[in-house]
């Protein structure tokens, strides 16, 4: 097996190395710091499997999960890639996951657990998910929060006019609402309005909770969009 550890952290590719050498003695280990530096590597060589941190040198463009997106459009790569982060979101997850990711596996994670993760990445398809148990618990505290705060929210989506979903599609992933209103162009004024008409008709009551239900919700708004898109074409 061949395996590229990709983190600007050297002491997490030593421990790494140490822990996969200790299970699996003949694997070939090689080490990238940049998402650069990574795609390089994966062109050169046929990795079994890429295990990279998400926050590179603080840097969106140079992050694991720019890498694993360049990874998945390159149909020349066929590598399986775990998340391996301290980051325990659930919206951080779900978008690991939703760039190309196998698994999403905390730092802390124990030994044993992460030989027992590679080894079900591996059995994997290349597009398929193996849940660890660092997904587990962020699933239930996602479930947890969800349900805590939107509750009622989830049956007002089909309520929304079409301006209001598209301003959440875009809340989604823009948090500057002057670029959300340039790209719908209209002023921010109707975005407020917007806004405003969205927090009534999905029970919430800040922008914040706005984002979020955006966020987690993003696949059930896009559904709802493409479903105005089928009817309105017939």
């Amino acid at each position: 097996m061949k395996i590229l550890i990709v983190d600007d952290h050297k002491i997490t590719y030593l421990g790494l190395e140490k822990i996969i050498k200790h299970y699996y003695p003949k694997t070939a280990i090689y080490y990238a710091t940049s998402t650069t530096e990574a795609i390089q590597k994966l062109k050169r060589y046929a990795f079994d499997l890429v295990i990279s941190d998400l926050d590179l040198s603080n840097n969106h463009k140079n992050s694991g999960f720019e890498l694993v997106k360049k990874l998945r459009s390159n149909k020349d790569i066929n590598t399986k890639a775990i998340a391996y982060t301290t980051y325990n979101e659930y919206r951080i997850m779900k978008y690991a996951l939703r760039c190309g990711f196998n698994s999403f596996v905390d730092k802390a994670t124990p030994e044993a657990e992460l030989k027992t993760i590679i080894e079900g990445v591996m059995k994997t398809n290349l597009n398929d998910v193996y849940t660890s148990n660092t997904m587990t618990r962020i699933q239930e505290e996602g479930k947890r929060i969800r349900n805590d705060i939107f509750r009622n929210s989830t049956r007002g989506i089909s309520s929304l006019g079409n301006r209001e979903l598209e301003l959440l599609d875009n809340y989604a992933h823009i948090t500057d609402l002057q670029k959300i209103a340039d790209i719908m162009h209209v002023s921010i004024k109707t975005i407020e309005t917007h806004l405003n008409n969205i927090k009534s008709k999905l029970n919430l009551k800040t922008r914040c909770e706005v984002q979020l239900f955006a966020k987690e919700y993003h696949d059930d708004i896009k559904k709802q969009i493409n479903i105005r898109k089928m009817i309105n074409s017939k």
